[in-house]
């Protein structure tokens, strides 16, 4: 079987949607499934982790390379003219057409929002409309595209996962790097993006005298603005910036932390909770998207209204004080669950239903 999977981005740095696109095709590879990642850039074909990346300048290129053939396109991200061209390219030749969406973000200015909006009433309902299965990552996401044109009985959830066997590998990697933060900390790992929402982890961590603060995450336009916020508080001692980071550290930074900390505006289900609870971590997240369900499905963590500062500072004192059992399992959860080693065959078989 050969699968093709359409996101705009993937080479460089991998945010949340990229990490996916690559651990699921490296978990479908090891089950016998011809993967390629199909992306935009200079028309070239790359090796990048050990998978196959065709990169394509246009879409006109875009719907040549999936007219040679496949038996899947699989496209992530609404609102996506790259991936609803892979869409439209794979149906019209007769493909099966797999969609992705993983969150539909609200944020954004009046204008930005109006353009969501019309967006969502073309591009986004024809998607739903032309393709044959909609892997919905929560309740939540799958309500998101019920509302923007999806038939339920085309929806399937399964959730955002991680890859065990590799957790595991960096596990050992990382376990005798020490990180170079004070301990003890708590740890946020993501970008430093508007919907992110690091200003407030920063402001409310006046409050949080027993701990540092790690902030680690590649710039993606608020940087220098939590820069300057944390000079004005003078929190430069407590709390601590690290905008690159290899993966064998990041892992290190969750294995050394107290708790992993999300104040996002809005999010899918984040990976970094997942591998939080791998390394038997809790954690406190604003109550947005997939987080909530998260922790009804027996996760060690605690939610919080969003930008609800006393509501943070108590979930965060809760979450350090939850029994080792609880976080194992945690773990456990994520190996039952949240990993690729399951999902992926899940994943395989809707491929194989389609066809």
């Amino acid at each position: 079987m050969r699968v093709i999977m359409a996101n705009r981005y993937f080479l460089g740095y991998l945010g949340g949607v990229e990490r996916y696109i690559a651990s699921l095709a490296g978990e479908l590879g090891r089950l016998g499934v011809d993967v390629v990642v199909c992306a935009a850039g200079s028309d070239a074909l790359v090796q990048f982790e050990g998978l196959a990346v065709k990169t394509v300048p246009s879409q006109a290129q875009l719907r040549a390379f999936v007219n040679r053939g496949a038996d899947v396109v699989h496209a992530h991200l609404p609102r996506n003219p790259f991936s609803f061209a892979a869409m439209r390219a794979g149906h019209k030749a007769g493909m099966r057409t797999v969609f992705t969406p993983h969150a539909f973000y609200p944020d954004g200015s009046a204008l930005k929002k109006l353009a969501k909006a019309v967006t969502d009433l073309t591009m986004t309902r024809h998607t739903m409309k032309i393709c044959d299965t909609v892997v919905n990552l929560t309740p939540q996401d799958q309500a998101d595209s019920i509302r923007n044109g999806l038939h339920r009985e085309k929806s399937v959830i399964i959730p955002n996962s991680v890859s065990i066997r590799e957790l595991i590998e960096l596990e050992d990697k990382s376990r005798d790097i020490l990180p170079p933060f004070e301990q003890p900390y708590v740890l946020h790992v993501g970008r430093f993006h508007r919907v992110k929402n690091i200003p407030f982890l920063v402001r409310a961590h006046r409050r949080i005298p027993d701990h540092h603060l790690v902030l680690i995450g590649q710039d993606d336009g608020e940087l220098p603005a939590v820069r300057e916020l944390v000079s004005q508080l003078q929190l430069e001692g407590r709390v601590h910036i690290l905008e690159r980071a290899d993966r064998a550290l990041v892992m290190a930074a969750y294995m050394n932390a107290s708790a992993v900390v999300l104040s996002s505006r809005w999010e899918g289900l984040p990976t970094v909770l997942l591998e939080a609870m791998f390394f038997g971590k809790p954690f406190v997240a604003s109550d947005v998207g997939g987080n909530g369900w998260l922790v009804e499905r027996g996760a060690p963590g605690m939610i919080f209204k969003l930008d609800d500062e006393d509501g943070y500072v108590s979930s965060l004192a809760a979450a350090c004080r939850i029994p080792a059992s609880a976080l194992a399992g945690g773990r456990a959860l994520v190996a039952d669950e949240f990993s690729w080693e399951v999902n992926a065959r899940r994943l395989l078989n809707i491929y194989a239903k389609s066809n």
